[in-house]
């Protein structure tokens, strides 16, 4: 049975453990001064382009990256997946008047994203990931219905993209394998 207060606890341990770790370095051997770590979310839209598996409409991105100041690096995690989902028609049956119109899929994309720093506030960004795909006939009869066709994809997905820093946002466009997007992020601790 899973303990859910054990992992809200160790979760918040885990995070004191991190911001006390990866605080602000004081030359003052008597400081004791510590500060949130350079965290950067963003959201954002991303337009899919039509390739060999087309995904329906946009997608939303989400992420959460670490910058390193010192070091003038960016890590950070990012997830994209499309909206709305494609659901299976439980009264769909195919009849003389269904037409198959094609196949079109949901994709969840999760990315590991590794950043440079140039000049001041510009961002170098590359994000190497896996994606997962799920297939769906489209048929269209007095309205459209989809069939899940039961077919799993996993693919690898990468992304190139810069941003913009300007005060305490970012403003990110980007260039994947599935499409182009834009997005704003958020300085947490500026």
């Amino acid at each position: 049975m899973v303990n859910f207060a054990a992992i809200i606890k160790s979760f918040f341990f885990g995070l004191i453990c991190f911001v006390n770790l990866n605080g602000q370095k004081n030359h003052d051997p008597f400081a004791r001064s510590t500060r949130l770590p350079d965290l950067i979310f963003g959201f954002g839209y991303q337009y899919n382009t039509l390739t060999k598996n087309e995904v329906n409409n946009g997608s939303i991105i989400l992420s959460a990256d670490y910058l390193l100041t010192d070091k003038d690096l960016l890590i950070g995690l990012e997830y994209i997946t499309n909206t709305p989902k494609l659901n299976e028609e439980s009264s769909a049956a195919i009849n003389q008047f269904s037409v198959l119109q094609g196949y079109v899929y949901n994709h969840n994309i999760i990315s590991l994203r590794l950043g440079l720093l140039l000049g001041q506030k510009f961002h170098l960004l590359g994000s190497l990931g896996i994606e997962s795909l799920s297939r769906f006939a489209s048929y269209k009869g007095p309205e459209e219905f989809f069939i899940n066709r039961n077919k799993k994809s996993t693919l690898f997905n990468y992304k190139i993209a810069g941003f913009y820093r300007f005060r305490r946002f970012g403003y990110e466009i980007g260039l994947s394998r599935r499409g182009i997007g834009g997005k704003i992020m958020w300085y947490i601790n500026y």
